[in-house]
């Protein structure tokens, strides 16, 4: 019932394995905000009882208690013990963010599918949580986030990285890298109508008109792995938008 988590139901009968890792990130990442802000400790209340055994379990056995003056002898003798705890990787994503940081400090974050139906349909998108985005310049509206999927763009685009596109690409799209929508299309990494590759058009010089024609479209990995996608101008496909950058951990 929770917010954060709005429309899962609906992705998980349309993409099962996209939606339960995207909630099981947004879950983590919301108890990880709560457990995280406490100034002088955390308390952890349990109503179920298996679940207060089970975290009792997993933190036994207690710290030892220690006196002032010990305290440092212990610490060499034991680190372990007062290791500060890991920081899962990974930006954080926040269920929800004021107002006043939407599309200023933080973008929202999409589903390929989601993102690819606001801005390629016009039709409204839940998003699935808000992140923090620095370090690329100034956002607008026109911003949003997406996970990307596989390895054929990588080294530049990692596997699982959350990537800032920007919708309604204009000028030339020559050599950019771009989101693209494509209902007869079939990526290997996203099993899907969508791909994220590098746009190339192949032109054609036509003598009866004197003008250059798009041939085709080549969405180029690169990764050279993987092999490019050829499109036909003719076929239906929308680019939805060009990539910006990366999201800094």
């Amino acid at each position: 019932m929770d917010r954060s988590i709005f429309g899962i139901k609906t992705m998980l009968r349309e993409d099962p394995q996209e939606a339960l890792q995207l909630a099981d990130r947004i879950i983590k990442n919301t108890y990880r905000t709560l457990l995280t802000r406490g100034m002088k400790g955390c308390y952890v209340y349990c109503c179920d009882q298996a679940l207060r055994d089970h975290f009792a379990a997993q933190l036994s056995p207690a710290r030892p208690k220690i006196s002032a003056g010990s305290w440092e002898t212990a610490r060499s003798e034991a680190p372990a013990l007062f290791r500060e705890p890991e920081v899962p990787p990974g930006p954080r994503i926040e269920a929800e963010v004021n107002a006043s940081a939407k599309f200023v400090e933080f973008l929202p974050l999409y589903s390929l599918k989601a993102a690819c139906g606001a801005f390629g349909e016009g039709q409204y998108a839940e998003e699935s949580g808000w992140v923090k985005v620095e370090g690329l310049g100034r956002l607008n509206r026109n911003m949003f986030v997406v996970q990307a999927k596989g390895h054929s763009m990588e080294p530049r685009i990692p596997d699982g990285s959350l990537c800032v596109f920007r919708a309604n690409v204009v000028g030339s799209r020559q050599n950019k890298i771009v989101l693209v929508q494509h209902r007869g299309l079939h990526d290997v990494d996203y099993t899907g109508s969508y791909t994220i590759k590098t746009y190339t058009s192949e032109k054609s010089f036509d003598r009866e008109t004197g003008e250059w024609q798009h041939e085709r479209i080549v969405l180029k990995p690169i990764n050279p792995s993987y092999s490019p996608i050829v499109i036909d101008q003719e076929d239906d496909f929308t680019v939805i938008g060009e990539f910006i950058g990366l999201v800094k951990s």
